[in-house]
């Protein structure tokens, strides 16, 4: 498979809600850059499925976050067994504005996964 990443992606452990396929479920996000996520799912997705994730990026000061919810498409999807749940890499589609502005602020403020 080839890597389609452009941006690192730096850890992060939050809660999203997931659109797809008719059904919402609830999930989590393990990563994060500008241009997507990867999410723990108990729902099987298929790859170039469209969906909306909802999650909440923190802000710097302390009780301050910023709801988000975009369009994505999957790019893939893995099994992760030992977690029974799948992998889920999604890319954004049209993250603009201030919800763009609130997720740079976070990624700049944390550090990136190294060798992603």
């Amino acid at each position: 498979m080839t890597e389609h990443r452009h941006q690192p992606r730096t850890l992060v452990h939050w809660k999203v809600v997931i659109a797809a396929g008719g059904h919402v479920f609830e999930g989590h996000a393990v990563d994060v850059s500008t241009e997507g996520m990867t999410l723990l799912s108990p729902n099987r997705m298929d790859e170039k499925q469209h969906c909306k994730v909802q999650f909440s990026i923190p802000g710097l000061e302390k009780g301050t976050a910023r709801l988000v919810q975009i369009d994505a498409v999957v790019v893939n999807v893995v099994l992760a067994a030992h977690l029974y749940e799948f992998r889920v890499g999604v890319h954004f589609l049209g993250l603009a504005g201030g919800d763009r502005v609130a997720l740079e602020t976070f990624l700049k403020n944390h550090f990136p996964v190294l060798g992603v």
